[in-house]
């Protein structure tokens, strides 16, 4: 999902100049490009309990995105930011992203390190268990559990 994501902001125009994966969760402390900047995160997994059988759960996945700009630019970049993600939806499997929250994380001196967190919820279940095969090929003919289907062979 997230290369989705950061592939979707850099073609929105926004003022952002270095999009990417965050190389640390304190990017503050070894800031490594131009800012303005957006750098994501991986977020946690909610997953609810299963009403039903089979399982069937519905998962909440969430992505972190940090910005950290002058903190006269938070404005800004947080409604470009909003405008790129709400109610992107990546994959069919997915609804679309919401908002989950939003909160300072660090400041240092004029520069701000802000998170957002952004949640799209999707629906897993087990894989069905293997069938065997209703039509076999073997050296003997074709047959179908058990029966041969070539018309004067015997099984």
């Amino acid at each position: 999902m997230i290369e989705q994501l950061m592939s979707r902001l850099r073609i929105y125009p926004t003022e952002y100049k270095t999009i990417s994966h965050a190389w640390s969760l304190d990017a503050i402390d070894a800031i490594n490009g131009d800012m303005p900047m957006a750098l994501f995160i991986p977020g946690a997994i909610h997953a609810e309990p299963s009403e039903s059988l089979p399982i069937r759960q519905r998962l909440a996945e969430s992505v972190v995105v940090v910005t950290l700009c002058d903190w006269r630019q938070l404005d800004t970049l947080r409604n470009q930011l909003y405008g790129a993600m709400l109610g992107y939806q990546h994959a069919p499997s997915y609804a679309e992203l919401e908002l989950r929250q939003g909160e300072v994380n660090r400041i240092n001196g004029s520069v701000v390190q802000w998170m957002d967190m952004f949640t799209a919820d999707r629906w897993i279940q087990p894989d069905p268990e293997p069938q065997e095969p209703m039509l076999t090929v073997d050296g003997a003919g074709l047959t179908t559990n058990g029966a041969a289907l070539i018309a004067g062979h015997d099984t």
